[in-house]
């Protein structure tokens, strides 16, 4: 008989197998995607390589391959369901290659997980898929052996001098690429310690992000409290020296500005007594007043109450002083020069007056014991250089009104602009200190440090010193932009330190966590080595110690679980089984082959067994996919139950996936008989039969041997059910307690009642036609059967004469002949 395989078949390309049933040997292939980005890659269960009919499809893997990729690394794992207890895992894998496409194939069994990585076109499957052959017990078998031993199973390659070798059994590339993919180099554990760690999902928050954000933090913070201290105290200290200095220049203007305006006066009262005592002058007034404006230029006019106008001919000359504009300011001004001569000083900005920058200077003049007032107009040029523009620090004279006497900007004194909104002026006119400092903001929001002093003799005109707080602070920013930017490059190197040093500590950690999935999925065998010889080495090196000791009690499990269920072995050896028996509800489920007795005789007892073997893994996996467990085999019947030792969650569900089980066998027992025919290769029918119920479940047995098992009244009314398939023309047969659990769900015919060995009275049994909510079992939904009649034609069954049918005779299995 044909050995059963599994391979790939893609559109209408030849069928290429991987290995079959029960085989360890190598197989070498190719795949091209062709030029579809995204290629669905059937796994295909065959009887045969050379039959073209497919005998079932056990599976589908999408192959998705970028467009215009030729360097990717990425993996793509696929679980296949093949059996419960075996999955197959095939693994697509990108990696560097000349030519884009062309895949690599890793497979592997989750028994062991025994896998590893082989250069690109070649899979192995390590484990032996489960048959009914009895298999050679392991041996421990060096890895080089077991690679020998590997390779010389694997078939020749076929090459040519000069040519790239071509693979047996490849799938045929599509036009314009190449079969053969660049080898690839050698693998060391450092190779796979790497991809561990590259292969391990990002986690949210990385060690490295974690010390980069600790140690910028420390960073930060400890140079930012620095620049911070020393920005205070120098601010501090600069600020203080700002003050001590613009108060002394301030002290120094004002002496100044005093000291000129005191020598005009000084200069003017000689000339009044020389020109003014009684006509006792050396000189005739008109030569004095010559003499008096050519050595005092600045000095525009003298006038008084009781004094002639004398003007200095430099002004007059130009247009800009006539002696009827003077006469025309004292007459418009005769409070003010009654208030002078009473004792009161007055200082002015007359420019505006004249138009031309003159300052008015009103004191009192007694002569002869009366009080009159003198008139003294001057230019503001006087002060000029006591005002003059600074490179800092700017002053400038106001009187007591506010109004501009001297500044660096000739237009506010040509203005006589008024100052008195500006909080230092303001200051000064509504205090009685005669000199104060004061940090003030302007009306534009620039901070100023300003400084005032008064001069009590000219009417408490004062004078202002100003300075710029930025300019002041501008060496302070500067020192500070210097210590951010010490900062950002301090940790611009603490950040590349760090980030480098905690690649010594994440990579290690990646790779074990990498390697703690590779276990939970059942990948025991880690190809790990300590990098250091810290905590982290030895914690990879407790992993690996962890891995063989798991890897050692899954080959443990693993021979176990070929004699008994593999999900009571696992429970038996975690200790949760207890021993004796507990009373669960659970479903039971009996099949059994139709006429097996006349198909084993035309058979050879080889046949048999290789024939019992392909049945049964087909009904197990049915089983097991729908997680029922098999209790054992009954020469060609098989007993399994659902509830026990586990449930799915409740009896109802049991049930259901009791049926989904004899619905699923009959649907993979189509395919089956397909093609078949013959006393060699015969047609199989199945009866299964069904009931749920109290039962004891537990380890029983005598003290030598013991078997987790389920037994009670419902086990035998299963059992029943089960025979009563042939006389009623039926394929599945649930009893009336099964029925009422899960009648809304499925679409089943009352059989005629039967009394069966065991029960006084006659019980109700139904035929299982369809489940119409399923989607996932081929041939059943609601596109499937809708009566028995349909059942029968479809699995070639004929119809029963129930009436002239002895129901209760069936539970007799033999009859006695007479001698």
């Amino acid at each position: 008989m044909a050995q059963p395989m599994i391979g790939i078949q893609v559109s209408d390309r030849p069928f290429v197998p991987l290995l079959p049933l029960g085989s360890t040997a190598r197989k070498r292939i190719v795949l091209s995607g062709g030029q579809n980005a995204r290629t669905a890659v059937p796994l295909i269960l065959r009887r045969s390589e050379t039959k073209t009919d497919l005998d079932e499809k056990i599976g589908e893997f999408e192959i998705v391959i970028p467009s215009g990729t030729k360097s990717a690394r990425k993996s793509v794992v696929v679980e296949i369901g093949f059996e419960k207890e075996r999955l197959l895992v095939v693994t697509v894998l990108y990696a560097d290659m000349n030519e884009p496409n062309v895949l690599t194939f890793r497979i592997a069994n989750t028994r062991t997980r025994q896998s590893r990585t082989l250069p690109y076109g070649t899979f192995v499957y390590p484990e032996k898929i489960e048959t009914a052959v009895p298999e050679q017990p392991p041996t421990d078998v060096p890895p080089a052996e077991a690679e020998k031993s590997s390779a010389e199973a694997m078939p020749a390659e076929n090459t040519l001098p000069g040519k790239p070798p071509v693979f047996e059994n490849a799938i045929p590339p599509a036009a314009g690429q190449s079969a053969v993919p660049e080898p690839e180099p050698a693998r060391t554990p450092e190779d796979d310690y790497y991809t561990l760690a590259d292969s391990t999902p990002k986690s949210k928050y990385r060690i490295s992000a974690k010390l980069i954000g600790i140690i910028s933090l420390i960073v930060v913070s400890a140079l930012g409290l620095i620049t911070m201290l020393v920005s205070h105290y120098v601010t501090n200290d600069v600020r203080i020296s700002a003050e001590e200095n613009n108060l002394a220049i301030n002290r120094r203007t004002a002496a100044e500005a005093e000291t000129r305006l005191q020598s005009i006066v000084t200069n003017v009262r000689t000339l009044l007594d020389i020109t003014g005592r009684d006509g006792a002058s050396a000189v005739p007034p008109e030569q004095a007043a010559v003499l008096f404006f050519e050595r005092n230029q600045d000095i525009a006019a003298v006038a008084g109450t009781q004094q002639d106008v004398l003007i200095n001919a430099v002004f007059a000359g130009i247009g800009k002083l006539t002696p009827t504009d003077v006469s025309a300011f004292l007459t418009g001004e005769k409070n003010r020069l009654a208030q002078a001569a009473a004792g009161t000083t007055a200082l002015l900005n007359v420019s505006p007056y004249f138009s031309t920058p003159l300052i008015a200077l009103l004191l009192p003049d007694p002569r002869d014991g009366e009080q009159h007032a003198l008139v003294i107009l001057f230019s503001p040029e006087t002060l000029s250089e006591t005002f003059g523009i600074s490179s800092t620090n700017s002053s400038y004279l106001v009187n007591n009104e506010g109004r501009v006497i001297a500044h660096p900007d000739a237009d506010l004194v040509l203005k006589a602009a008024d100052l008195s909104a500006i909080p230092i002026v303001r200051e000064m006119r509504e205090n009685s200190y005669e000199n104060r400092q004061l940090l003030y903001d302007d009306a534009a929001g620039e901070s100023f440090f300003g400084a005032y002093r008064k001069l009590p003799a000219f009417a408490d005109a004062g004078v202002i010193t100003v300075v710029q707080a930025s300019i002041v602070f501008e060496s302070v920013k500067a020192t500070t932009r210097r210590n951010i930017y010490l900062t950002i490059a301090v940790l611009a190197v603490s950040v590349a330190v760090i980030w480098f040093f905690s690649k010594t500590i994440s990579t290690p950690v990646k790779a074990l966590a990498a390697a703690a999935q590779e276990i939970k999925e059942g990948k025991f065998e880690l190809n790990l080595k300590p990098h250091t010889k810290d905590e982290l080495g030895l914690l990879t090196e407790s992993f690996v110690s962890m891995g063989k000791g798991l890897a050692e009690r899954e080959r443990l499990k693993d021979t176990f679980g070929r004699f008994i269920n593999k999900d009571i072995a696992e429970k038996a050896m975690r200790g949760e089984l207890s021993l004796g028996g507990e009373t669960k509800l659970t479903t039971i489920f009996f099949s059994d082959i139709r006429s097996f007795t006349a198909i084993s005789e035309k058979l050879e007892p080889a046949e048999v067994v290789e024939f019992l073997n392909e049945y049964m893994t087909r009904m197990v996996d049915c089983v097991n996919r729908t997680g029922g467990v098999v209790d054992k085999f009954i020469g060609d019947a098989v007993m399994a139950v659902w509830g026990a030792p586990v449930s799915s969650g409740s009896p109802e569900r049991d049930a259901l996936n009791c049926v989904r089980t004899a619905l699923l066998m009959r649907s993979v027992l189509i395919e089956f008989n397909k093609n078949r025919g013959g006393d060699k290769n015969p047609i199989i029918r199945i009866g299964c039969g069904i009931n749920t119920g109290p039962v004891v479940a537990g380890q029983i047995g005598s003290t030598e041997r013991m078997e987790y098992t389920v037994i009670g009244d419902a086990v035998n009314f299963a059992s029943r059910t089960e025979s009563l398939n042939k006389p009623l023309g039926t394929d599945i047969l649930i009893t009336e307690n099964t029925y009422e659990l899960i009648k809304d769900h499925i679409l089943a015919e009352q059989m005629p009642a039967v009394t069966v060995k065991g029960k006084e009275q006659p019980v109700r049994i139904y035929a299982v036609v369809n489940m119409p909510e399923a989607r996932d079992i081929p041939g059943a939904g609601a596109d499937g059967p809708q009566s028995v009649r349909e059942i029968r034609a479809l699995l070639g069954i004929p119809e029963p004469n129930l009436n002239g049918v002895n129901l209760d005779e069936e539970e007799k299995k033999y009859q006695i002949q007479g001698k």
